[in-house]
């Protein structure tokens, strides 16, 4: 139970994270778009290409 409860953790803190940075770049999509990529590049050069923030970001 321990360790779902930490995923939600993890899952609830990358939304926040998500929305903030949505809310920062908001008159600015290609900057958005840019964070996004490189978020994307470290977490698949980590192996955890196949995690759901992983999935989430790339759609």
């Amino acid at each position: 139970m321990a360790s779902s409860q930490s995923s939600q953790n993890v899952e609830l803190e990358a939304a926040k994270f998500l929305h903030k940075l949505i809310q920062d770049s908001k008159d600015e999509p290609a900057k958005l778009a840019t964070k996004l990529y490189v978020i994307l590049q470290h977490m698949k050069s980590s192996g955890k290409e196949h995690s759901m923030p992983y999935q989430v970001i790339s759609r």
